[in-house]
């Protein structure tokens, strides 16, 4: 019996798209690269440095939320005490 080849033509065609797909991916991967490479000191220093900026995100996504459920209160002063007591 004959020992068959392991490089076979379906071998070549996936090292083909392989291929093709690594092409591709550094080709949608440039923005990405220029962006990083011009940003990077910048995105490395928010790793350095201790303060962040999650509490006041968070607390601003409350607020937008308690905003678009607020259609059923009756004037600003309900909203105001609404978001101050979810702050506590």
């Amino acid at each position: 019996m004959e020992k068959e080849s392991f490089l076979c033509a379906s071998t070549i065609d996936v090292t083909w798209a392989l291929e093709n797909v690594r092409k591709r991916i550094q080709k949608e991967m440039l923005p990405f690269k220029r962006k990083y490479f011009k940003r990077s000191r910048r995105i490395l220093n928010a790793f350095d440095c201790p303060y962040s900026n999650g509490f006041t995100e968070g607390t601003n996504n409350k607020i937008k939320v308690i905003k678009r459920k607020a259609y059923g209160f009756r004037n600003f002063e309900n909203f105001r005490n609404r978001i101050l007591m979810t702050s506590i």
